[in-house]
């Protein structure tokens, strides 16, 4: 479950705790109970042109993303995303 958040021109989704405290996280359903598991991610995503993007926009492209995730608080991944109109890729 993500929280979401503004982010400059840009949209902040992320499982990190908040203040006030949310539901946001990563959870295990069980039928006894949902368990939070010890991953966090955050996505953030910027229009083309911001100059607070962490990811080049290539020509073409609308929108940029990057995409960290932590397990047991350590780097796992991160991936970066580039998103343009169909027909008008790379």
């Amino acid at each position: 479950m993500l929280r979401l958040e503004a982010l400059g021109h840009g949209l902040l989704l992320t499982t990190l705790a908040s203040d006030p405290p949310g539901d946001q996280g990563v959870y295990l359903v069980t039928p006894w109970l949902p368990l939070r598991l010890p991953v966090n991610e955050t996505i953030r995503v910027w229009p083309e042109g911001d100059p607070d993007a962490a990811v080049p926009a290539p020509a073409g492209a609308t929108v940029v993303a990057r995409h960290d995730v932590w397990v047991l608080g350590l780097p796992a991944l991160s991936l970066d995303y580039v998103i343009t109109p169909a027909g008008r890729g790379p």
